[in-house]
């Protein structure tokens, strides 16, 4: 996986060839890699990266676990003086230039904004510890400035003054959403309500944190907020009356099915519901009996989801508006088609049915029971097939035929699968 790295000392030779060849080898991007955050959001990889300048991170992915890197003599960096970093508008990758671990509330904004720093272990978090020689962080900033870094461990941690502190209200909740494909996770997304947070962007908002490798990211689309970040990954709306609904997105780079968690919902006021809807799709789904969602896969363009959370009248009326009960029964030709392994099959039903779905070969022979006679709620549904018989084993590439019965109705229709 993926790590932040950074040199706690003021290397005599900071070229990342000198710092990391000796002992990783001449550059392979099948063996590791190494990339820089530019200061227009976009990476640069080795061998056009900038010098390893303390207070500087960057990406390192190695192919074998047991390498050690060896940072080259330099000299230390002093410690009668705060330590300036620039920052551009955007994400930054800082680290710790001093050779001892420095608590966060000894860094602050030269523009007195308020400090947004991540870290990274496969996943972003928000962090609130210290920060830790040669490890690496993300800093966000609105505007560009310098981040002050103060080394004097001896005076007591700085506390928030309190007009900065956030008045607590037992209507205040949160509702994660974790996003899981392949071996990737994006788990610092959450929805939120607070009594002091405003309807547009305020200071308890969070923007979304950079993608790095093989990724998956869950975040709210806000670009009508004209800041330098048009995603984030908190969104906090003012304390409920009837109802809010987040609009959310869902990407990806792997070719695999994204799946939904969705935690918290426990704390949702009494009388409040949570759904989840698949606006591309049409689909929704009550998470209170399962918090999950089967997102398919997001690769080609962002999956445009919607949560929402409020008394059954405010869902209903939303659910209405948005279109997610179909006319007629509707049988969708599957996606991908052609596919390898797995294909989702599409169906939608005016009202509520029994609901069967089988496979067969061009022979007519049943290969697959996909639904039995499954009780199905009116609206919109998908189910997938990942290219196995009934008793588990993979068929042959070839045509196949799926089968719809949903009360009287039926409908057939052909996919290929590709080996």
């Amino acid at each position: 996986a993926y790590r932040l790295i950074s040199l706690p000392l003021d290397a005599t030779n900071k070229k990342p060839a000198n710092v990391l060849e000796d002992n990783l080898g001449p550059y392979n991007n099948t063996q590791w890699r190494f990339f820089e955050l530019r200061s227009d959001q976009t990476y640069s990889e080795h061998p056009n990266t900038a010098d390893m300048n303390p207070g500087k991170a960057f990406w390192l992915i190695v192919k074998s676990a047991d390498k050690i890197i060896d940072s080259g003599p330099g000299k230390t960096i002093p410690t009668n003086t705060s330590y300036s970093i620039s920052l551009a508008a955007g994400w930054n990758l800082i680290g710790d230039p001093f050779n001892f671990n420095i608590p966060v509330s000894n860094l602050s904004l030269q523009n007195d904004s308020t400090l947004d720093i991540r870290a990274y272990n496969g996943s972003w978090s928000t962090f609130q510890g210290s920060i830790t020689p040669y490890m690496g962080y993300a800093v966000y900033s609105e505007t560009a400035t310098s981040l002050l870094i103060d080394p004097d461990l001896s005076t007591l941690p700085k506390l928030p003054t309190k007009n900065t502190l956030a008045k607590k209200n037992e209507q205040d909740w949160s509702i994660a959403i974790e996003a899981q494909c392949d071996l990737a996770l994006d788990s610092d997304t959450k929805a939120m309500t607070h009594v002091n947070a405003a309807q547009k962007f305020d200071s308890f908002d969070r923007p979304e944190p950079p993608v790095i490798g093989d990724f998956v990211s869950v975040y709210f689309p806000h670009p009508e907020w004209g800041k330098m970040s048009s995603s984030y990954c908190i969104d906090a709306r003012p304390s409920l009356v009837d109802g809010e609904i987040w609009e959310f997105a869902v990407r990806a780079n792997i070719k695999e099915n994204v799946t939904l968690s969705f935690k918290g919902i426990e704390n949702i006021p009494d009388g409040f519901e949570v759904w989840v809807a698949d606006r591309d799709l049409k689909i929704f789904k009550n998470l209170g009996k399962n918090a999950t969602y089967d997102a398919g896969m997001a690769t080609v363009q962002p999956k445009n989801m919607l949560l929402i959370v409020g008394k059954p009248d405010f869902i209903a009326e939303k659910l209405d508006g948005f279109e997610m009960i179909p006319k007629t029964y509707v049988l969708f030709q599957n996606f991908p088609n052609p596919f390898n392994p797995t294909t989702t099959i599409r169906y939608g039903l005016p009202k509520e049915e029994t609901v069967s779905l089988r496979i067969y070969n061009l022979l007519g022979q049943e290969v697959r029971v996909l639904m039995d006679r499954e009780h199905k709620m009116a609206g919109y549904h998908t189910a997938q097939w990942d290219g196995k018989n009934q008793s588990g084993s993979q068929v042959a590439s070839g045509m196949y035929i799926y089968h719809l019965q949903a009360g009287s109705y039926t409908n057939v229709k052909k996919m290929l699968l590709v080996r």
